[in-house]
């Protein structure tokens, strides 16, 4: 019994080379996953004035456990 071979994934009619996550993400998004994360996070901090950090520590100290536990917050 011969094991068949997976068909290449295309991503919007482009067959997607890479053998690793990383290599295939690069191929979609012209970039390292680490280079996405950076671009984020500086579009996040421009839009709330702080890192994310920041704001989860923010949401952490201001939400109340009852909130919390509602989904509020």
């Amino acid at each position: 019994m011969t094991k068949k071979k997976k068909p290449l994934k295309k991503t919007k009619g482009k067959i997607i080379q890479g053998k690793t996550a990383e290599d295939r993400f690069k191929e979609i998004h012209g970039m390292t996953i680490q280079e996405w994360n950076a671009k984020q996070e500086e579009e996040f901090k421009a839009k709330t004035g702080m890192t994310y950090d920041e704001w989860y520590v923010n949401q952490v100290k201001t939400t109340t456990p009852i909130e919390f536990i509602n989904g509020a917050g």
